[in-house]
């Protein structure tokens, strides 16, 4: 079974200034992507992945990394490895390159050896050239850069649909020109024992050059009463995990930044429900805080069981600039299409005096022609007085194979998800 899937991005940024300045950015690129899973290749217990991409991959890029794509078009072998062992007993092995999902964001251009110790807990080593770096975001063939590692994985199986428990913890060590460039502890864990319980931590312990927490979050979720749900969360992020969350409209330089958000909502009518947030967060390189308060309601099926919608009011000071924003998003769905529609508009003062008033529209058609052929197209304007960026996108995919996809539920699927 697998996937081809070809599509198209382009954007435009016109910038206000005097006549000798550079006031245009404009960007366009075409890009495909081919996924093939095989598996029984040659034994009952083993499969084949095979996953090339464009270099930009633009189709899972968050806003900021589409507008700093490079600009040859070149493709990466993201995925391609060979897998041998049964899932719930033995030894198991991987050969070729792959992404070690047990030590976070890691992958490998070389072997993983491992031993199903029982149905719920698993280890393996894992080591080879390291073809992911951080001044890139596609993957490339270093014969100077390695990677080694070890992962425990502990997964039991749950009979319920509400509770369910995850682990796992890594020990990985990156190197350049066989010095030591990155050494670092990654866990992920997952804790549900209810319908709307929830306790989940991630996070990356590093030791070069310095021991400290270079990204983690920890979010907790509870329920009360039957309508009433809590939020606590916190997280830490470092340069270039900024960089690539930066809203598009921001100047700053990319700073390593530190969040708390807490939230609660409730159920009052159906599927109905407001909720209430508020995040304070500030960049360790200047010190500048942002604090943002926003209430909303989501109301699916308020006219028609087809149609939805939700509003938001946010009073926001980020960093340079502080002022209110309202939000107001309408999604419709049949058994073929989806439609997305959001505005967002608000005033804003910057730190200068001056007074923006920034508004970001986004449109999105969905289309399945089949179980196999579906396809997307999206457009979104941001602009103001100093800057008016717009974009279109679009992508089909094709699904091939001998292997079914079961539908996960017996009704339409929400919005944003087709």
């Amino acid at each position: 079974d697998g996937r081809i899937t070809l599509g198209g991005f382009a954007s435009k940024e016109e910038y206000s200034g005097n006549a000798y300045d550079t006031s245009r950015n404009d960007f366009a690129t075409a890009s495909a992507r081919l996924f093939l899973h095989s598996a029984k290749v040659m034994s009952t217990y083993d499969d084949l992945v095979f996953d090339l991409r464009d270099k930009n991959d633009f189709f899972n890029k968050l806003d900021r990394e589409r507008l700093e794509l490079t600009e040859k078009n070149d493709f990466q072998v993201r995925h391609a490895a060979y897998t041998y062992g049964q899932k719930n007993s033995g030894f198991f092995g991987t050969a070729g390159r792959f992404p070690v999902l047990q030590a976070g964001s890691a992958y490998a251009d070389g072997i993983a050896l491992g031993y199903n110790l029982n149905s719920d807990l698993k280890t393996a080593l894992f080591g080879g050239y390291n073809p992911k770096s951080d001044q890139r975001y596609y993957l490339a063939f270093d014969d100077k850069s390695q990677i080694y590692g070890a992962y425990l994985e502990y997964a039991p199986r749950s009979f319920s649909w509400h509770r369910r428990f995850y682990m796992t913890n890594s020990f990985s060590q990156e190197t350049y020109n066989a010095q030591l460039d990155r050494s670092y502890i990654f866990h992920s864990s997952v804790y549900q024992w209810s319908e709307n319980s929830l306790l989940s931590t991630l996070f990356y312990l590093d030791f070069v050059p310095r021991t400290y927490l270079q990204n983690s979050s920890i979010n907790y979720s509870q329920g009360w009463n039957g309508n009433y749900t809590s939020t606590l969360a916190a997280s830490n992020v470092d340069v270039i995990q900024y960089r690539r969350t930066q809203d598009i409209r921001e100047k700053l330089a990319p700073s390593a930044y530190k969040e708390a958000k807490i939230g609660i909502k409730q159920k009052f009518s159906g599927n109905s429900q407001w909720a209430i947030t508020e995040r304070q967060g500030v960049r360790e390189v200047d010190n500048l805080p942002r604090r943002v308060t926003t209430l909303g309601f989501d109301l699916p099926g308020l006219w028609a069981k087809r149609f939805d919608i939700y509003l938001q009011a946010s009073q926001k000071f980020e960093f340079t600039k502080s002022g209110s924003f309202v939000k107001f998003g309408l999604g419709y769905f049949s058994d073929i299409w989806e439609f997305n529609f959001d505005l967002e508009s608000g005033a804003e003062k910057q730190t200068d005096g001056t007074t923006l008033h920034p508004m970001i529209f986004e449109a999105t058609a969905g289309r399945q022609f089949s179980k196999r052929l579906f396809s997307v197209f999206s457009t979104q304007m941001a602009r103001d007085e100093q800057v008016n960026i717009s974009s279109v996108f679009f992508k089909i995919s094709y699904r091939f194979g001998n292997k079914e996809t079961p539908p996960l539920r017996d009704g339409a699927t929400p919005r944003g998800h087709l």
